[in-house]
């Protein structure tokens, strides 16, 4: 059984002598390495997207656990500490059951944000996994493809040797 190293050491080998034969056009790899990386980059889609996601989520939690209604009674003008404090006692119950109604509000907000990150992840990751399949399924049959190559070669030599 060959290891996959061995199974691309062979292939690029057969890549060069080709390569050095004519067999291939000479801007082949640069159109194959430009396919991958487009096959790649929809496979990575939204990965940074994911990651800043996951770092608002953090900070929006952070934030909707520090409502609590109540305001600063700093003031810059004499007396307006106390003047805050007063108003801020007299508007704080009210004042605190917005902020925990906005929680609630917020937190279920948070909750579906979560929802799709975690749907964002698993896409990502069964797009990995596609991708995967379909390297292992190209490697398969461009190995296919070769042996078949190596077989119609040596059909047309032991032909031309007959005749």
């Amino acid at each position: 059984m060959t290891t996959s190293e061995e199974v691309l050491t062979e292939l690029r080998r057969r890549v060069e002598v080709r390569r050095q034969e004519g067999k291939y056009p000479p801007d082949l790899e640069r159109q194959l390495e430009a396919e991958f990386a487009s096959i790649l980059e929809v496979v990575h889609r939204g990965e940074d997207e994911v990651d800043h996601i996951a770092h608002l989520v953090t900070v929006l939690r952070q934030e909707v656990l520090s409502l609590n209604g109540l305001v600063t009674n700093q003031s810059r003008i004499p007396g307006g500490r106390l003047y805050h404090r007063v108003v801020g006692k007299i508007v704080g119950r009210q004042t605190r059951g917005v902020a925990q109604q906005t929680q609630v509000a917020l937190q279920r907000q948070l909750d579906v944000i979560e929802l799709i990150q975690r749907q964002l992840r698993a896409q990502r990751d069964a797009d990995v996994r596609v991708l995967h399949q379909i390297e292992t399924a190209i490697r398969d049959r461009l190995m296919m493809v070769d042996a078949l190559a190596e077989s119609v070669l040596e059909l047309e030599r032991k032909a031309t040797t007959k005749s």
